[in-house]
């Protein structure tokens, strides 16, 4: 499931945006990409068209922020409905998912109980986590499909 460190960043990234409990946003998600997939060629200044992200910030109350979105080179006209924001530069450590993406939990499972434990590594809380669905991803519903989860870490001190 490792695959590499990477540093990345910054970045800007337009897309939609949920909100919800952590046991609601898997739920919730789909809803929210009913609504925006139909409405990606209306992002202006797309830089990667075969790369979509899935922006996670953790958010007070036991809610997770999730944003579906798109890397841009400059920020104009953001459609109605839709944020830009920032992706700070990190180091993360890159996890890779295959399968269908209902599944993706065990892939953050194995980074919180296997592979921080066993590296000198700790997860950055302040700075997003990123699932990137790039040229292979070939859709949630697809065994050989292929995403991958960016953590941001830092040496534990």
């Amino acid at each position: 499931m490792f695959s590499r460190f990477e540093t990345k960043g910054p970045f800007t990234v337009i897309g939609s945006q949920v909100s919800a409990p952590c046991d609601e946003i898997k739920t919730a998600i789909p809803a929210m990409l009913k609504t925006h997939l139909p409405r990606i060629p209306q992002i202006k200044n797309t830089t990667k068209s075969d790369t979509a992200y899935g922006v996670v910030y953790p958010e007070k109350e036991g809610k997770v922020a999730f944003i579906f979105a798109h890397e841009v080179s400059k920020v104009e006209d953001v459609p109605e409905g839709m944020i830009s924001t920032e992706i700070p530069e990190a180091e993360y450590a890159v996890i890779v998912h295959k399968g269908l993406i209902l599944n993706i939990k065990d892939a953050y499972k194995y980074f919180e109980e296997t592979w921080l434990k066993e590296n000198d590594y700790e997860r950055v809380a302040d700075k997003p986590l990123l699932e990137v669905y790039g040229s292979e991803f070939k859709g949630g519903m697809f065994e050989d499909s292929v995403a991958e989860i960016y953590f941001p870490v830092q040496k534990k001190n």
